[in-house]
């Protein structure tokens, strides 16, 4: 019997074209982050949205007078006009005073890839 081990070389050989399946597979995933897309508005219901508002809602003059908080965003909706530096939204906030509120919000878009978002609560 033959116990001689034979070790196999490393080769690149037929390995060439897992290079460019890897590049794009990594662009993919890159995109998939967000590494390439253009910054921009949130939509109005995402969470990054909600957070923004319930931030904005519970640090405005309004709430801190009257100790109110937010502690849900219903649905939002888009409320039209939204253009690529700004979308008017409007959605439901539940307050710890088990009231619900309708606020109407702007997400405008700054120079610096940042939006700002305002808000104003309906009588």
């Amino acid at each position: 019997m033959n116990d001689e081990v034979t070790k196999k070389r490393f080769s690149l050989k037929g390995w060439w074209w897992n290079l460019p399946l890897a590049l794009i597979g990594l662009i993919g995933v890159l995109d998939a982050m967000g590494r390439f897309a253009p910054a921009g508005l949130p939509a109005c219901d995402s969470a990054n949205a909600r957070d923004t508002l319930t931030k904005a809602f519970d640090n405005s003059q309004f709430a801190r007078n009257l100790g109110l908080s937010a502690i849900q965003i219903g649905t939002a909706k888009e409320t039209g006009g939204a253009t690529e530096k700004q979308t008017r939204c409007t959605a439901a906030v539940s307050m710890n005073n088990a009231q619900t509120v309708v606020v109407d919000y702007t997400m405008a878009l700054k120079d610096d890839g940042q939006y700002m978002l305002t808000f104003h609560v309906r009588p």
